[in-house]
């Protein structure tokens, strides 16, 4: 159980000379290689050696052709080892630019790679009561025997010899040694704790002598009615499955092999082997925290393509306790939510068309008031030249008018004289001659002439 990052340094040569050449030499052309920490604590060990690989085949292809397992039955550790995050402390013992090309800083510490750490799954795992991870090339377990009486020892010994495939190897601390087991692996490295696995443990030496689980504690019934329940599951339309407390695949309906393409060959495989565990989600994680609150875990929206088709999904972790309130093992249900996905994303299309739709009726209105003041104040702008043309209107009648009133007052008036007959009189009087009376034009007899008037007369 490493927690620091020392063994980088102290194995990584082994591994690059000895370990890693002979493993791709046997899986060639293809390398597809699977690599168990076994007591990961925080991560470290698993992390390490994710690193050696990416420095000989990078990280994308570490990704693609590696599968690294990290077991612990710490759930704080896992947690802690999911983030990834340490102190500069913690990165002393890293080799030379592992903590430039690898690492980052945040405000809370130093961060892994995200594309490495997802390179790595982690899962709970007890190596006295679970089932081991199968076909392992390289098991690493690093200073955790040293934790097991010799008893235990022996037994976590015959399941691993069983977990490591052929010519495997299996690496272990500097306080740890295989003196009593030599029949099982054979030394490659001494020094570095590196072994192989020499020869194949029977299953009665695998399982050694567990304890009883959970599931054989509290079995009721006949054979007949357990078989019964057990057909009824597997045979049920909805894909779902059950597992035990330490993640090994006990059951799986019908619905979920046809879904995920699972066979009945995956019973009693750990679940993290599997690509269901972390495709289309991330199932380890949503297991412990079934495992540690004991409630269940309800994951929505979960894409995942059938018959060519988008379908999504709703995931529910639910834990299965006896009467006693002890965790027997966990139903992982994916019920089907395609039909509530599409109304719901036509009730949000809807409503952004109502949205848009509103949005246009308030841009129309506010164009309206807009046209309504322009009209306002065209009517106002009318209005004021009305007012101006009515003036103009009547200054110009006035002097209309006058000349009109001195035409009228010129019409109606006598006519001049241009006769003898003036007025009632007749000029000039009668019996004397006009030479006699010029110069006596009496002005009252012309009250209405004057005498500018007179001269053409005279």
């Amino acid at each position: 159980m490493s927690r620091r990052f020392s063994g980088i340094r102290r194995s990584g040569s082994t591994l690059d000379d000895v370990i890693l050449p002979a493993l791709l030499e046997q899986r060639a052309p293809t390398p597809q290689l699977r690599i168990w920490s076994a007591g990961c604590a925080a991560g470290q060990e698993a992390y390490s050696v994710a690193m050696l690989l990416a420095e000989r085949f990078g990280i994308e292809s570490v990704r693609e052709h590696v599968k690294i397992y990290a077991t612990d039955i710490d759930e704080e550790a896992l947690r802690e080892a999911r983030r990834a995050v340490y102190s500069a402390k913690e990165l002393d013992d890293l080799p030379p630019g592992f903590r430039e090309k690898y690492f980052t800083s945040d405000g809370e510490g130093i961060c892994l790679n995200r594309d490495l750490r997802r390179a790595v799954m982690f899962g709970r795992l007890d190596l006295l009561q679970d089932a081991p991870i199968s076909r392992i090339d390289l098991l690493l377990c690093r200073n955790t025997l040293m934790y097991f009486n010799a008893d235990a020892q022996a037994r976590i010994l015959s399941r691993l010899s069983y977990s490591v495939a052929h010519n495997g190897f299996l690496v272990l601390g500097r306080a740890e040694m295989l003196f009593s087991h030599t029949s099982m692996f054979t030394p490659v490295d001494l020094e570095q704790r590196v072994f192989r696995v020499a020869a194949r443990a029977n299953h009665r030496d695998r399982l050694g002598q567990p304890a009883p689980t959970g599931r054989e504690a509290t079995a009721n019934g006949s054979t007949a009615h357990t078989r019964l329940r057990q057909a009824a599951f597997e045979g049920d339309p909805t894909a779902q499955m059950v597992v035990d407390p330490g993640g090994v695949l006990v059951s799986i309906s019908v619905g979920a092999r046809e879904l995920f393409a699972l066979a009945a060959s995956d019973v009693g495989r750990p679940i993290q082997e599997l690509e269901i565990s972390y495709r289309p989600v991330d199932l380890r994680s949503a297991m412990d925290r079934v495992v540690a609150d004991q409630r269940p875990v309800i994951l929505k929206e979960i894409q995942h393509p059938s018959g060519g088709q988008p379908r999504y999904y709703e995931v529910t972790v639910t834990p299965v306790l006896d009467s006693q309130r002890a965790l027997l093992g966990m139903r992982i249900e994916f019920a089907d939510a395609t039909a509530l996905h599409d109304l719901q994303s036509e009730l949000t299309s809807s409503k952004q068309e109502l949205e848009a739709a509103y949005d246009e009726l308030q841009s129309s209105n506010e164009e309206l008031e807009t046209t309504n003041e322009e009209l306002q104040s065209t009517v106002e702008e009318l209005r004021s030249v009305d007012q101006v043309v009515i003036s103009l209107s009547m200054d110009n009648s006035i002097p209309s008018q006058n000349k009109n009133a001195r035409a009228i007052d010129a019409s109606s008036a006598p006519s001049r004289p241009h006769s003898s007959f003036v007025g009632s009189r007749v000029w000039p009087p009668r019996g004397k001659p006009i030479s006699e009376n010029r110069g006596k034009i009496r002005h009252d007899t012309f009250p209405f002439a004057s005498s500018a008037e007179l001269r053409p007369i005279l």
